[in-house]
């Protein structure tokens, strides 16, 4: 046999436990290796049960050894020992699955099957050991004999010792005070001297010699004590009586088989006293167990604010549970109810209808159900609901049994609810879409007003699937697809489809819908249609018009492409007949300028200024054309090199009027680099042109914005009056006479085109006297660091 793991060493040891046992039981043989009680039967079964079947060979091999050690020849020892052990484990097997047994022996029954199944299995077991003293005992002893000791011996070991050790090993000691184990050890210490009385002094033939003197005190215990003080009584009595008796002294000493009348009374004492002692337990568990129930009841109907009632129709007397007066609006009292005592404390405008459903319940109508209203003490209502049976005697209804709720909570919600439902069904008719609901299992449930009016058809026609008649029949699948497909991913949907105008006609709809759940079930979904006709004839119309406008547009792009080379090319071709004129004019002041006289000198002049002058203009003119091209690709370029290349191209003209050139942290941009040169070159020669009589200060800034970079060329100059901030970006506009500051009024006009090249915009701010700003916007980059630092 393959042991379990771990288990060796209780084997061994079990086994030599066993054997010692044995031994010191051996010692009190009455003839023939046959004892009074043997012990280690008991033990044995009580260590099968708690430990497990598997020890049952070992219960073998310490018979075995302690039959050998007995002095009994070996074939009679192993024939003993099998017997004994296949006595244990048919008990143990019959116990653990043959019937219902608990080894903590808390129930009535438990020491029922205890006792039946070891009356069958030590019968078992005393016939084997018969039936060996027959085959290889020795002659002249009787089986029966041996028969009957044997199953005494070891029933009364089960009765007496199999439940010290299962009490004591599942239970282990009780919970008791100090004076509860004082009161148990005073008795014990009783018992104790009534067992030496009775088994232990030579008999007298006094009264106190009974040998049954000693079963009130046992009873006694049972009942004080349960199966625990039990156990230990019947291990003390047991105890004393089977050493007075195999000593040649006590009671039974004077019967004419001491043995067997002492094996009698151990085989009733014991089992009587504990029967006892599980039944009291169990009583007292139970009663234990029927006050926690009760007291969770109580605890449960005040949570749920219920209660229980019974209505004795025949003496008209009303017993009610605890919280029910409380629910009234009533202290907790124990007072009699009647009949007349419930109805008067129920709303007046209840009580006919209440009246009323509990005489229909009298009559054996039904069960009673009832909701009413019951005024409370400080005004309020309580609204309560009674449900109940009719109680039957020989088909007569004799009364009532039930329960009362607080369904005020439930009354609020539905007032609630129902206010709600009212609210959503008045906005549902008035809105101005075209509402529905539509649940999984029956399809269509709802159709607001609009939706009615709509298709002129009745309700009752369109719920479930009514309602996809009136789509048209082009659009019909694709609806129910995206209906399907919302389904299945519980997500809103949109469709767009036509429907059915009462007048016969289609019109478009655009249909949103959303899940409808209830905690997590899925529900359906609520929908609206909103009527897109006229929308639908609109994008049309807008469509047309679009395509009309881009028709426009392109003729546009291409006439200003014409207009922009036209320019271009004019402008290119003036310039050479401009430089001409100039030059020749020039020439003529020179070679024969002595020739002239101060008028002719003069004419000379405005040839010679007026063609310069249109010179500027062309160059001018040139440059703006220029600034609207698109044949170039921005570029990332830094801003801060572009300004520097300006710096150097303006060196002159900065050293000459001592102006001042500062600039913060500059980003890079993507731009076209000569525009952005020619931007920033325009709007600080403006600075430095429009200077006041302060050397000029001028400082670039730039910052992020929501749409890109924005630059800042501040002066100190002149400034500006503010009805001409957005004048001076046109073109040829000029604030100032030439004689004061020449020029063409060009510039602010290329800055605008290149800005606007760039997808930005430029404006101006001024104060005047004190300077002006130029604000400008490009294409946003990375925000750079540092702070201002002079350029120049």
């Amino acid at each position: 046999m393959k042991l379990p793991r771990g288990k060796v060493a209780e084997a061994v040891g079990f086994t030599l436990l066993y054997m010692a046992i044995a031994r010191l039981s051996v010692l009190t043989l009455v003839e023939d290796g046959i004892t009074v009680m043997w012990p280690v039967a008991g033990l044995s079964l009580g260590v099968l049960l708690l430990r497990g079947r598997w020890l049952w060979i070992f219960i073998v091999l310490g018979a075995l050894g302690a039959n050998l050690l007995a002095g009994l020849d070996p074939p009679l020892a192993l024939c003993l020992a099998l017997a004994h052990g296949l006595e244990m484990y048919l008990a143990a097997v019959l116990l653990s699955t043959g019937v219902d047994f608990s080894p903590s022996l808390h129930r009535f029954k438990d020491i029922l099957f205890l006792g039946m199944v070891s009356l069958g299995t030590t019968a078992v077991g005393a016939t084997l050991a018969a039936l060996s003293f027959w085959w290889v005992g020795p002659p002249g002893v009787s089986p029966w004999w041996v028969a009957r000791t044997w199953w005494l011996a070891d029933q009364l070991s089960v009765w007496i010792l199999t439940p010290v050790v299962l009490i004591l090993s599942r239970t282990g000691l009780p919970r008791k005070t100090t004076g509860e184990w004082l009161l148990l050890l005073v008795f014990l210490a009783l018992l104790g001297v009534m067992g030496w009385r009775v088994f232990l002094t030579p008999f007298e033939g006094h009264w106190l010699d009974l040998p049954y003197l000693t079963f009130p005190m046992l009873l006694w215990i049972a009942l004080r004590f349960g199966p625990f003080g039990t156990v230990l009584g019947n291990l003390l009595v047991g105890t004393v009586a089977i050493v007075g008796t195999l000593s040649g002294r006590g009671v039974f000493m004077i019967m004419s088989e001491p043995n067997l009348s002492l094996q009698l009374y151990l085989g009733t004492a014991p089992l009587t006293s504990l029967l006892l002692a599980v039944i009291t337990e169990d009583r007292r568990r139970n009663a234990e167990l029927a006050r926690s129930n009760q007291q969770w009841l109580q605890a449960t109907l005040r949570a749920a604010r219920a209660a229980t009632w019974e209505w004795d129709a025949i003496g008209d007397h009303m017993t009610r549970s605890v919280n029910h007066d409380l629910l009234f609006g009533l202290p907790e009292t124990r007072s009699d109810w009647n009949r007349e005592d419930f109805l008067c404390r129920i709303h007046p405008e209840d009580r006919p209808r209440v009246s009323e459903e509990l005489e229909r319940a009298l009559r054996g109508d039904g069960s009673y159900e009832a909701e009413f209203r019951v005024p409370q003490p400080d005004g309020s209502v309580r609204w309560l609901a009674f449900r109940a049976t009719p109680r039957r005697q020989k088909e007569r209804c004799v009364g009532l049994s039930g329960v009362v709720l607080d369904i005020t909570q439930r009354k609020q919600q539905e007032q609630v609810l129902s206010e709600s439902e009212h609210r959503f069904q008045r906005l549902a008719d008035t809105a101005p879409v075209l509402l529905w609901m539509w649940a999984q299992d029956t399809g269509c449930t709802y159709l607001n007003r609009p939706w009615l009016d709509f298709t002129r058809r009745p309700l009752a026609e369109q719920l479930g699937e009514g309602w996809l008649e009136d789509v048209h029949p082009e659009d019909r699948l694709r609806r129910l697809a995206a209906l399907q497909e919302a389904t299945r991913a519980r997500q809103p949907f949109e469709v767009e489809y036509r429907l059915r105008h009462h007048t016969g006609d289609y019109h478009w709809m655009l249909e949103q819908a959303v899940p409808r759940f209830a905690g997590e079930s899925f529900l359906g979904f609520i929908g609206a249609c909103a009527d897109v006709q006229r929308l639908k004839e609109a994008e049309g119309l807008v469509q047309e018009r679009s395509n009309r406008l881009a028709e426009l547009n392109a003729e546009l792009a291409r006439s200003n492409a014409d207009l922009e080379q036209f320019a271009y090319v004019t402008s290119h071709d003036l310039r050479e007949p401009i430089r001409m004129v100039a030059s020749y004019g020039e020439l003529l002041e020179r070679r024969y300028g002595d020739r002239l006289d101060e008028r002719g000198h003069k004419y000379l002049g405005y040839i010679i200024e007026g063609a310069l002058r249109l010179r500027d203009l062309v160059d001018d003119l040139l440059a703006y054309s220029r600034a609207g091209r698109g044949d170039q690709q921005p570029v990332e370029s830094s801003v801060e090199q572009v300004l520097q290349r300006v710096q150097v191209t303006l060196h002159q003209a900065i050293e000459e009027s001592e102006a001042q050139l500062l600039h913060g942290a500059l980003p890079t941009v993507e731009s076209l680099p000569s525009q952005l040169e020619v931007l920033l070159q325009n709007l600080i020669e403006n600075a430095i042109k429009f200077r006041s009589a302060a050397p000029p200060r001028i400082t670039v800034l730039a910052r992020e914005c929501p749409d890109g970079w924005e630059f800042e060329v501040q002066d100190n100059g002149i400034g500006i009056e503010p009805q001409y901030l957005e004048r001076i970006f046109g073109l040829f506009q000029r604030l100032h006479s030439r004689e004061q500051y020449p020029g063409t009024g060009m510039g602010l006009a290329i800055c605008k085109r290149i800005v606007e090249r760039h997808g930005g915009r430029i404006w101006a701010t001024s104060v005047p006297g004190q300077g002006t700003s130029i604000h400008f916007t490009l294409r946003q980059k990375p925000r750079p660091a540092g702070g201002p630092r002079a350029l120049a």
